[in-house]
């Protein structure tokens, strides 16, 4: 959502094509180069700790946005930085987000899994069965 925003924001600000593709390159730049190196940090870190700090960033970033552009003070490089910022803690966070989701399951969780997912599967033969 804040990518369109900005653009928006931008393209009123400047009437600029260009700027746009500042914009848009400034928000995607910086999760190129960091993706590789994110996923080090997590796994070396506090996983924890990591999402904790990079919502928090994630937060203050958008609370800067809404604070520029609330007092009418926003320049086109406020949000080349926050771009550049936004994205560097979404490079952080996606790797988060699959290092989080590739720990395996224990034994008994993976059976009620399997026992739950054969129930979702069986409870339409069921009902059908139950109402003919």
């Amino acid at each position: 959502m804040q990518r369109v925003a900005k653009s928006w924001l931008v393209y009123r600000l400047t009437g600029s094509p260009a700027w746009l593709g500042i914009i848009g390159f400034s928000g995607n730049i910086s999760t190129f180069l960091l993706v590789p190196f994110a996923g080090a940090i997590f796994d070396r870190s506090d996983k924890r700790r990591v999402l904790v700090i990079t919502q928090a960033l994630a937060a203050l970033q958008a609370a800067t946005l809404f604070v520029l552009v609330w007092t009418d003070t926003v320049q086109v490089w406020h949000l080349v930085g926050l771009s550049l910022i936004l994205a560097s803690v979404n490079a952080l966070m996606s790797a988060s987000s699959v290092g989080m989701g590739s720990r395996p399951a224990s034994s008994s969780a993976s059976m009620r899994s399997a026992v739950m997912d054969a129930m979702d599967a069986a409870l339409p033969v069921i009902r059908s069965s139950v109402s003919s």
